[in-house]
């Protein structure tokens, strides 16, 4: 399907673009602290303890390569039970000595500084008079660190917009329109057309749960349809819930799908959790006769000698064409709130 190839697209993009500008901001940016004052003085280059508890120890490298990657296998052995990663700049918990620590590189050096409170290693890292923040802005570490709180809330905004295109654009993706030489019905005709499908005998049917809203689901509790199902292994009920818009001449689709269990005997079945609400994207075109399909006037019929699997497309696809075959739109969606699901 063209649309559903669109929006699968466009949605990889959405989610792709901004990680990977993040990525290249975070590879490309400038390092949030340099060395000052000529750098550490050898007094440095040795573990140094202090009183309060804390200690710092420097360990220098041939390269800012090679710092970045000793600091990260440094980081990685450490045991911890709390940790808080920006950058290369790691902030943990030992969950050996309960001590607080912090591991970064600033050029070619590693510096590695511990305490038994966090507070107190910040203010240990803050007393190195070597090390200074980059007055080349980093952005994304600026996002990350001063702004945190504005940046949390803009990738909560865009997560939100993700979902909303995510319902609305996979409401068009999966949205089949009627052929266009079929004059529409009226929704009276419509509705009637769609609840005869119940008369037909077949493993479902469809009942109106409120004026413009019917759904279709297998007979589960139906004594001649029970032992069929039953024997044939059937552990998902398919629940389809049409909404039918007189004004856009559309039929709004949500589809449930419930794991069921049989109990004693074939006599109980019980809807457990619903473990997927959502649309279909497959091609209802075309394809082999189901029990049930829709005449050249958009009538339901009975295609006699289908034996069922019990499978969604089995409802899906009969109530498709006798939509379409009725000059409307089938629509499915995400949910059946409309700002959302369009």
């Amino acid at each position: 399907m063209k649309r559903a190839a669109i929006f699968f697209a466009a949605y990889f993009v959405a989610i792709a673009l901004p990680i990977g500008i993040l990525a290249f901001l975070a590879a490309t940016g400038p390092a949030p602290y340099i060395l000052a004052g000529g750098g550490p003085g050898d007094e440095w280059l040795q573990q140094r303890a202090f009183d309060d508890g804390s200690q710092v120890e420097l360990r220098a490298y041939g390269s800012p390569e090679e710092a970045t990657e000793a600091a990260r296998e440094l980081f990685e052995a450490r045991p911890t039970n709390f940790v808080n990663r920006t950058f290369e700049v790691a902030r943990y918990r030992r969950s050996d000595t309960e001590r607080h620590g912090l591991i970064l590189p600033v050029e070619q050096y590693v510096i590695e500084i511990e305490a038994p409170t966090a507070p107190l290693v910040e203010q240990r890292f803050a007393a190195l008079d070597f090390v200074a923040e980059n007055p080349e802005p980093n952005f994304l570490w600026i996002a990350l660190t001063e702004r945190a709180g504005l940046s949390l809330a803009a990738v909560g905004a865009y997560v939100l917009l993700l979902i909303l295109f995510l319902a609305r654009g996979g409401a068009w993706a999966g949205r089949l329109p009627p052929p266009e030489t079929i004059a529409p019905a009226d929704a009276e005709t419509l509705r009637q057309r769609l609840l005869a499908i119940s008369t037909l005998n077949q493993p479902f049917h469809l009942v109106e749960e409120r004026p413009g809203q019917l759904v279709a689901q297998w007979r589960l509790a139906d004594p001649d349809w029970m032992s069929v199902m039953a024997t044939s292994g059937i552990r998902r009920a398919h629940r389809f819930y049409l909404d039918i818009d007189e004004g856009t001449r559309t039929v709004r689709v949500l589809e449930k799908t419930y794991k069921i269990g049989w109990g004693g005997g074939i006599r109980s079945v019980s809807g457990r959790v619903v473990f997927f609400q959502g649309i279909t994207f497959k091609s209802l075109d075309g394809g082999a006769q189901l029990g049930v399909s829709a005449d050249p006037d958009g009538a339901p019929t009975v295609n006699e000698g289908y034996a069922y699997r019990f499978d969604a497309s089995e409802i899906r696809k009969p109530l498709s064409e006798v939509v379409t075959g009725s000059g409307w739109t089938w629509q499915p969606v995400m949910t059946l709130f409309r700002p959302i699901g369009g």
